[in-house]
């Protein structure tokens, strides 16, 4: 593979008619199966370009867009916010997590990172990351894992992207047994839908895949167990439809979901996700109709390097689509960016 630090890396993303909001006509779509995301094309690929030293006069250290002096960031989570981007992440010292915000108002040249929310509460163990975060009107809403015995999913929500009120005990707490991470959240008429990495043990004394999960709600406080969505070994083909084995097959995790829209009128749900348990990470894509039933994409994995590639989160800012991950350059582990213009 390639060094992302070199800027040879490509990251291709399936380029489906649903990304309305960035992509122009032309592009294959997500099939008419049952609800789900069958017959996912094979051509229309879109390349994403990390950007490199130079491509931008105010940041040195691309393709990393945020960086700090002794933390090692991850999990990024971006929104249009005051007519540029605002984004979460997580930042990790020692045994420590928090999670911190920054602003850019190009979607590349970021500020310092500050602080949005430390660990506070007894649940939360010392620990708090992970951040997803949904904007409604002038409301942030941010759900965050916090915990380390037993993680756990919190939600607090701000005004003004700096101050912020915290549910006192988790929204979404796991049964024994069950460890739940990285959670992303969109919003459905009536209510939200949360994908989010779950490992169950219960039934095996043996170390499990993860899975990617769904959970509902209907305020985004008090959230009911939907159904597993993705799992390893399962459901992967080749460019001609036959089964194989899974590239991500050792397990999924760290969901970005996205809610659009199809040129036909149709609700689709975007899936970027992260191959689990390997030390050499990458990103994959699947695609679905209900959010229930995905279908990977066929050319998986989309994201690829030399250095582990994980947590995309995709937004569509300035006629170009920003893909935010987190990666290590130079032995530093941040947030970097890559672009497609078309």
């Amino acid at each position: 593979m390639r060094s992302p630090s070199a800027g040879l890396v490509l990251l291709s993303l399936v380029c489906l008619a649903g990304w309305t909001s960035f992509l122009s006509a032309g592009c294959g779509t997500l099939g008419e199966g049952d609800g789900g995301g069958s017959n996912l094309p094979s051509r229309g690929i879109i390349p994403f370009s990390p950007l490199s030293p130079g491509d931008h006069p105010q940041v040195d250290s691309l393709p990393l867009v945020v960086t700090h002096e002794t933390a090692r960031l991850d999990e990024p989570c971006a929104v249009l916010r005051d007519d540029g981007v605002w984004m979460v992440l997580e930042a990790c010292e020692a045994e420590r997590c928090s999670i911190l915000g920054v602003v850019s108002q190009d979607g590349i040249a970021f500020g310092s990172p500050q602080p949005v929310l430390e660990p506070e509460l007894d649940w939360e163990e010392g620990w708090v990351g992970a951040p997803a975060v949904v904007q409604e009107d002038h409301l942030l809403l941010l759900w965050y894992v916090g915990g380390v015995e037993h993680p756990a999913i919190g939600l607090a929500t701000s005004e003004d992207g700096v101050q912020f009120a915290r549910e006192p005990e988790p929204v979404l707490a796991p049964p024994s047994g069950v460890w739940v991470g990285s959670p992303s959240v969109v919003r459905l008429e009536g209510g939200y839908a949360l994908f989010y990495t779950m490992v169950d043990e219960r039934a095996s004394d043996q170390p499990q895949a993860a899975v990617i999960a769904r959970a509902d709600s209907p305020d985004g406080r008090s959230w009911v167990f939907s159904e597993t969505v993705l799992q390893a070994q399962e459901g992967c083909t080749d460019p001609e439809g036959n089964l194989v084995e899974c590239w991500d097959g050792a397990g999924v995790a760290s969901p970005g979901a996205r809610l659009t829209t199809s040129s036909a009128g149709r609700r689709q749900f975007d899936l970027w996700y992260t191959s689990d348990g390997r030390a050499d990470a990458d990103i994959g894509f699947a695609g679905s109709y209900d959010g229930r039933e995905f279908s990977r994409y066929r050319l998986n994995p989309v994201v690829g390097g030399d250095e582990p590639q994980r947590a995309a989160c995709v937004l569509s800012f300035g006629g170009s689509s920003l893909m935010y991950y987190a990666t290590q350059s130079d032995r530093v582990w941040g947030i970097a960016v890559a672009r497609s213009d078309l």
